[in-house]
């Protein structure tokens, strides 16, 4: 059997990485991975369980005590509870960090995420696939946009779900973000040498997504099997 072919994705939050990296999943009949719906359904299980968020044992403790997978639709599932759209309330977004920041969560996350994609072609989207959970994949996708292009896809989003916050909050929250994802002791966000760089800001994600199909099925001939 040939090597699995494996995309592993990288970029900061709202950079279109989810809807990117699922449709390239589609195209090519491969597995797909949300790496970051893991880190938001162990948020969720802190969130319910009341736990100290300030306290990063008992976070630890919590979260490697649960089973954390994604059902065959593709949705994220808690302890065997599929969670939906409940993982990406503001309340979670807001405090997914005290998963990601902790090293132990991180450690068991990574596990669980390297076990799913072991000997299947996969396409995975997150801030470290390329340099911590999958260093060695065959093609390795960096997509880019500025925190202006971000706020401004965000706003769109939000259409249909009250008021929206001004675009300056939420360009302020964006570069929060990043600072924290960047300077990140364990999976900080980063550009690998090896990374397929594309900047999203002025090309539409059908572009994106032609780009890395056709760069995928430049790498590996048995992809074209699965089409």
């Amino acid at each position: 059997m040939a090597n699995p072919m494996v995309i592993a994705m990288d970029g900061p939050a709202g950079a279109g990485k989810s809807t990117v990296c699922k449709e390239v999943a589609r195209r090519l009949n491969i597995l797909f991975l949300d790496t970051g719906a893991m880190y938001r359904a162990a948020t969720l299980g802190l969130v319910r369980d009341g736990i100290d968020l300030d306290n990063a044992e008992a976070v630890a403790n919590d979260v490697r005590a649960r089973r954390i997978d994604f059902a065959a639709d593709g949705q994220v599932r808690l302890d065997g509870e599929e969670l939906g759209e409940r993982i990406r309330t503001p309340e979670i977004t807001a405090e997914i960090y005290r998963v990601a920041n902790n090293n132990d969560c991180r450690a068991y996350l990574v596990a669980l995420q390297q076990n799913i994609v072991r000997g299947h072609d996969a396409a995975l989207e997150g801030r470290d696939t390329t340099t911590v959970i999958c260093p060695f994949a065959p093609l390795k996708v960096y997509l880019d946009a500025s925190a202006e292009e971000r706020a401004r896809r965000r706003l769109t989003q939000w259409q249909g779900q009250g008021e929206a916050p001004p675009i300056e909050q939420i360009i302020a929250d964006i570069k929060q973000r990043d600072e924290r994802d960047t300077n990140r002791d364990v999976g900080g966000l980063r550009v690998t040498e090896d990374a397929m760089y594309i900047d999203t800001d002025s090309i539409s994600s059908d572009e994106v997504i032609d780009m890395i199909v056709a760069e995928a099925l430049k790498r590996c001939d048995h992809l074209r099997d699965h089409q």
